[in-house]
């Protein structure tokens, strides 16, 4: 039989084992102090797109810089000259999830291989409801490592969801 010990472990201590590559250590983290989940992603688009290391980038190079009400990207690409006012938001919605989505992942260190036959977490509409379910071969743009981050990411961005469920 093994011996348990206690440990005290400090918020400041836990956040560094957050950033370890051991997943034990990030797990007696988020053991001690479960609020450490949200703050390990990026809880809003706003607060990606203000990280400089973070911000997603066009094909160009350039960070993404969305202008919603002219419909237009940085880089000069228009997208509203044939779409509706609602089709353009739905499209601003599905870009922010998508830039979200990656870096949730890359900070999970999960990259989402469709080939591989392993199991990943997606959340997907279904007779008009947002879940998360597995799915194997089939690929889905909202994609996670695990139900415990895909549920999180549904929770914190289910408005975000809501605006463009029909492109998901």
């Amino acid at each position: 039989m093994e011996k348990e010990k206690t440990i005290k472990l400090t918020l400041s201590q836990a956040k560094e084992m957050l950033k370890s590559d051991n997943e034990m250590l990030k797990e007696l983290a988020i053991g001690a102090f479960p609020e450490l989940i949200k703050s390990n992603y990026p809880m809003s688009y706003l607060e990606l797109v203000n990280s400089s290391d973070n911000r997603p980038r066009t094909a160009s190079g350039n960070p993404v810089v969305i202008d919603e009400i002219n419909g237009q990207l940085n880089d000069g690409i228009y997208f509203n000259s044939c779409l509706s006012k609602e089709q353009v938001k739905e499209i601003v919605a599905f870009i922010k999830l998508l830039a979200l989505v990656k870096e949730w992942n890359k900070r999970d260190g999960f990259v989402p291989d469709w080939g591989s036959g392993t199991l990943k977490s997606v959340i997907r509409i279904f007779n008009n409801n947002i879940c998360h379910d597995s799915s194997v071969y089939y690929s889905f743009p909202l994609v996670f490592k695990d139900d415990k981050t895909a549920g999180l990411f549904r929770d914190a961005f289910q408005d975000l969801i809501e605006q463009c469920k029909n492109l998901i």
